[in-house]
C-alpha cells in the first residue's frame, strides 16, 4: 500500500477501540497548514489502504492496519476546523465512505473511524488508480492524504505507481500528502519519493 507526502505516525494512543474526542485531541501533535488563497473551505480527500499488506504486522508486532487507526486518528484531529473532505478506502477496489464533501465535526470523526474499522484488509495496493478515482469523483481537491504501508505487489509495480502518482500530481498541481506507517527501507522510501515527486511532511 502506498503514496506521495510522507507523515510519519508517531501516535501514542491506545489501539483496538473507535477514538473519542478527548483521544483524538491527544492524536494532534501536529496541526495541519492548508492554504485558503479564496477564503473558502480547504478540500481535501482521505485515501485510505486497508489492502491485504495492511493486516501484517509491522515492526512492533502490531497489525499494520492498527497503525494505520491511528494514524488517521491523527490526521482528522490535525486538519484545520474549516476543512471539507471526502473519505475514499481501497482494498482492490475504491470503497468511498460518501460521494459529497463533508465538513469536519466530533461526530463525523467518529463515523470515518468506525467506517474505517470496519474494513478487511483485502487485495491488492493500487495506490495509483486510487488516486485517480479520488479526482475522476473529485476534480477540485486542494490535498490528498493517502494512509498506507508503502508496499506494493512488487517492485517493479511500485515503480510504475510511484512514476504515476508523480505525473498525476504534476498535472492537477495538489498538495500529495504522503503518511507511511511501518516505513520500508530508507532506500525504497526514497526512490519512492523521488519516483512520485513526494515530499515529506
Amino acid at each position: 500500500a502506498f503514496i506521495a507526502s510522507v507523515f510519519i505516525a508517531s501516535v501514542f494512543i491506545a489501539s483496538g477501540v473507535v477514538l473519542g474526542d478527548e483521544q483524538l485531541s491527544l492524536a494532534a501533535q501536529q496541526s495541519i497548514d492548508l492554504r485558503d488563497e479564496d477564503d473558502r473551505p480547504a478540500r481535501v480527500a482521505i485515501l485510505f489502504d486497508r489492502s491485504m499488506s495492511m493486516g501484517l504486522p509491522a515492526d512492533d508486532g502490531r497489525p499494520r492496519r492498527t497503525h494505520a487507526d491511528l494514524a488517521l486518528a491523527k490526521l482528522l484531529a490535525g486538519l484545520p476546523i474549516r476543512t471539507e473532505f471526502v473519505f475514499l478506502a481501497f482494498n482492490g477496489q475504491a470503497i468511498p465512505m460518501h460521494e459529497r464533501f463533508l465538513s469536519l465535526s466530533s461526530s463525523r470523526r467518529r463515523q470515518v473511524m468506525q467506517f474505517a474499522e470496519s474494513l478487511t484488509p483485502q487485495g491488492d495496493t493500487n495506490c495509483a488508480e486510487s488516486v485517480g478515482e479520488a479526482l475522476r469523483r473529485w476534480p477540485r481537491l486542494d490535498a490528498v492524504f493517502l494512509i498506507t504501508d508503502g508496499r506494493a505487489p512488487n517492485p517493479m509495480d511500485g515503480e510504475r505507481q510511484a512514476e504515476t502518482l508523480g505525473k498525476i500530481q504534476q498535472k492537477f498541481g495538489f498538495q500529495f500528502n504522503w503518511i507511511i506507517v511501518d516505513l520500508p527501507t530508507t532506500p525504497n522510501l526514497r526512490r519512492m519519493l523521488q519516483l512520485s515527486r513526494g515530499r515529506r511532511w
